[in-house]
């Protein structure tokens, strides 16, 4: 019996840097979400899909196999082919170990899972040069072929950069094997096909021949084709009758069928997918071919220019045999043959259905977006008959946007009023019907997930998040593929709730609207493709650059924005020097200073966004990503050896600074940012995520809820008593939003993947959750005394509020004969919590025995 290959388990190996897989037919939304998402979580960052261009056009027509990310989280390539795009290839590859896989699976569920299939499975190693390294030179010429072909109608970019995944594979070629255990071979219309190549290899008198498959064409020309060649031999045909395509009888009393279904009865029910010839001659020769061809004409190129494209693999004598023992085909040649009713049976049934690759569905052709330009290229041969295009996200949604389009030969070009990020698809239709569908590929956001090896290091060494609920490579990827979507426009209305049709539900892993402007770093050029790499460093420096406020543009009132600031602390994103090796301790201070320069700049860009309100809600989603880059990095402090060897990843004064400049521009009374943008009802989603990390920074800052906040002379540090007050008036802010958003589940694992999971801690976090949200119930339910009576209720460190002065509920600074000062979120110079003063009559403190925080 065979070894059973689990191609999800190879996918899922670490050590890969890139893949490319071909495939016929695909279900794109499994290669997403299964394939791509391990490839991706393990460092797997150049990802490339050749599919057979009709079978990729008609992939939308279905939810089960349409894709989502095409394009943007992976190059998806349509080869056209006179026949068939058939072949099964796959290839994973990284700097010391490569796999590959030749065989007979789509791209689908069943391929990977669930048929029975016939693959190849071929480890290669840097370590050493193995003969089977020229097997890999010969499928990347074939490849190369396939892709260089496509240039006829694919963005050249496009192809060279699949064609650069060649790089990877140096390692292992060996074009001076002196004994090949095992043979490439491949088909292309227009070139010597599979059955020639084979005769060629047949040098001997056959015996017997197998065949396995589950295709034949209408006319049996594969099965005639061996008859005509060795007339002398016993052919046995290895078939399920229950599935598989046998159009007609072949009247050929030496060419027996058999069932495989009854060799193969631990895989009863499962699809029988495999496709292999063997054959045996009269010397002990033997030939074992498998892969991707059915045994039809178009399969082995019969007839000339009438071919699929297919890849095989052929084995000689001594491992033909080996092979035929372990897949347990040797058992084929004892069965009794197939009833003549059955075949007939299974005749009539393959000819109520045609197999056909002519595409049902509009032809696709390729399209490369360019978000800073806000436009898409398209080549297309029939631009003069494109009377509109459409606009599609990636659940084959219309996107509502304006756009231009014009054509000149076949180039088209699309321009767009809005940024290019959602776009994963066009339309392009004439007056009657859509004539073409257009992949279109971000290639900025795709060519962004390769690195240089120094670069990977980083990444794996800062990927080591053990058992978080938030995977940093995916994190990675969403945030830095939304920075690179465009600008945001001025009122997020990708977010408002208008906006939306009906049935759309936001993605749970994505912030709609979490975009960047990408006006400021048009002259960077040189340092942007210097980061392109993936890494997290690569990631804070975008973010850096996208945080970057140009000195002319800021205005001169806003001192704390200008540049110089000590506000803005010194230039820490200038490149720290590169150590031979990278260590723990260099990665450490170089992701320490990004970080710390990460937040200066957003301190910046909150100033800039109180002095100008149209960018408020972009400052929003900006300050939702960094804080939640910095809680990953803290979860990295807990981790394996960074919280062994205690090193710090995030400056807990920048912390400090980014949590009261946040709350000082979001809840003072001069500001009010959070209440304007909650009043406006946009943003929504983006408010629930900063709510969320913003009362997680409070928790890792070490402020909490003091019931009872004892006279300032009580306390050791000058400044401690403050810090007590000002954690009741944050808290009290976070906290009654967090309850009526229903979100203290959300906060519980974003503190929970911060600390050190043992007992005391967990019961530290535990007993503080349950304290603010305590708070923030009492809040919400509280009210206010009648204000004639209400001056015996204001206390140090309790709430109250003054009716259209100031926002409900306020923590009390202090409260004398004649005044409750109230604190309004902001500091003074010497760094004295800055306060408004009321007279008793008008303050509203918080009812005492309304409701009680337990």
């Amino acid at each position: 019996m065979s070894d059973l290959i689990s191609i999800l388990d190879i996918a899922e190996r670490t050590g890969y840097e890139a893949s490319l897989i071909t495939t016929f037919n695909a279900s794109l939304p499994f290669y997403e979400e299964v394939i791509l998402r391990r490839l991706r979580a393990n460092g797997c960052r150049q990802n490339v899909v050749l599919m057979d261009a009709a079978q990729c056009s008609s992939a939308w027509d279905s939810e089960a196999t349409r894709p989502r990310n095409a394009g943007y989280d992976y190059s998806l390539i349509p080869i056209r082919s006179s026949a068939a795009f058939h072949p099964k290839i796959a290839i994973f590859v990284g700097p010391k170990r490569a796999s590959i896989l030749i065989g007979s699976h789509n791209l689908t569920v069943a391929g990977f899972g669930y048929n029975r299939e016939l693959t190849n499975l071929i480890e290669l190693s840097a370590k050493k040069r193995e003969d089977a390294g020229s097997i890999l030179n010969d499928i990347w010429k074939s490849l190369a072929t396939w892709l260089e072909s496509a240039l006829g109608y694919c963005p050249p970019e496009l192809i060279q950069a699949a064609l650069s995944l060649q790089k990877h594979t140096k390692p292992f070629l060996n074009e001076n094997a002196s004994d090949i255990s095992a043979i490439f071979l491949s088909q292309t219309a227009g070139e010597i096909g599979l059955f020639a190549q084979l005769k060629n290899t047949v040098t001997f008198e056959v015996r017997r021949v197998l065949v396995i498959g589950a295709f034949f064409d209408e006319k049996l020309a594969f099965l005639k084709a061996i008859r005509s060649t060795w007339p002398g031999a016993e052919i046995v045909v290895g078939i399920d009758p229950n599935t598989v395509y046998l159009p007609t009888s072949l009247g050929d009393p030496k060419t027996r069928f058999v069932d495989v279904g009854t060799l193969w009865t631990e895989d009863k029910g499962r699809y029988i997918h495999a496709k292999a010839v063997y054959i045996e001659g009269l010397d002990e020769r033997k030939i074992f071919i498998s892969g991707s061809a059915n045994p039809s004409g178009p399969g082995w190129g019969i007839q000339s220019g009438v071919a699929n494209t297919e890849a095989m693999i052929l084995l000689k004598d001594g491992n033909a045999f080996d092979a035929l023992v372990k897949t347990g085909l040797d058992g084929l040649f004892g069965l009794l043959s197939i009833p003549s009713e059955t075949l007939e049976a299974t005749a009539a049934k393959a000819s109520q259905f045609r197999i056909s690759t002519q595409p049902s569905s509009p032809r696709i052709v390729m399209g490369t977006a360019d978000a800073d330009a806000r436009k898409i290229t398209v080549k297309f041969p029939d631009a003069q008959l494109i009377t509109d295009v459409l606009p599609l996200d990636s659940d084959g949604g219309l996107i509502s946007t304006q756009s231009t389009f014009t054509a000149e030969g076949s180039n088209v070009e699309i321009v767009l009023a809005d940024n290019t990020g959602v776009i994963r698809s066009l339309l392009l239709k004439n007056e009657l019907t859509t004539i073409a569908r257009v992949i279109v590929h971000h290639t900025a956001i795709i060519f962004a997930g390769s690195a240089s090896s120094k670069q990977h290091q980083i990444r794996v060494a800062l990927g080591e998040i053990g058992d978080s609920g938030t995977d940093i490579s995916r994190l990675i990827e969403q945030v830095s593929a939304v920075i690179f979507s465009g600008e945001v426009t001025k009122h997020a209305t990708s977010v408002k709730r208008s906006a939306m049709r009906p049935s759309e539900k936001p993605d749970k892993d994505r912030p709609e609207s979490l975009s960047m402007s990408v006006d400021e770093i048009a002259g960077q050029r040189r340092k942007r493709k210097l980061l392109e790499g993936g890494d997290l460093g690569y990631l804070l420096d975008i973010l850096i650059q996208r945080l970057h406020i140009p000195k002319p543009s800021i205005p001169k009132t806003i001192s704390d924005a200008a540049a110089g600031n000590p506000e803005e602390g010194q230039d820490d994103d200038v490149e720290p020097p590169s150590p031979s090796l990278i260590e723990d301790e260099a990665i450490a201070i170089a992701v320490f200073a990004k970080s710390r320069s990460l937040i200066n700049k957003m301190l910046a860009r909150e100033a800039l966004a109180a002095a100008e309100p149209e960018r408020v809600t972009e400052m929003l989603a900006q300050l939702t990503a960094v804080l939640a880059i910095i809680k990953e990095l803290k979860h990295l402090e807990m981790q394996g050896r960074w919280r062994d060897r205690g090193f710090a990843l995030v400056d807990p004064d920048a912390m400090y600074k980014l949590m009261t400049k946040s709350m000082f521009y979001l809840f003072s009374s001069t500001h009010a940012i959070w209440n304007s943008v909650e009043n406006e009802a946009i943003g929504t989603e983006e408010l629930k995520s900063l709510n969320v990390l913003l009362s997680w920074l409070a928790w890792e800052i070490g402020y909490d809820y003091e019931e009872v906040v004892p006279p300032v002379w009580t306390y050791e540090a000058p400044d401690s008593h403050d810090f007590a007050l000002s954690g009741n008036g944050y808290l009290g802010k976070l906290f009654p939003r967090l309850i009526a958003d229903d979100l203290s589940k959300s906060l519980e694992m974003a503190v929970f993947s911060t600390i050190n999971p043992v007992p005391k801690e967990r019961s530290d976090a535990n007993a503080w959750i349950n304290r603010c949200l305590g708070l923030g119930r009492t809040l919400r339910l509280g009210n206010s005394t009648n204000p004639t009576a209400s001056s015996k209720n204001c206390r140090v460190g309790g709430f109250a509020y003054v009716p259209n002065r100031i926002e409900q509920w306020t923590v009390v600074l202090e409260v004398d004969e004649k005044l409750v000062k109230l604190w309004d979120f902001g500091q003074d110079k010497n760094g004295n919590l800055e306060h408004r003063g009321f007279m008793h009559s008008f303050v509203m403190p918080l009812q005492s025995g309304v409701a009680t925080v337990r």
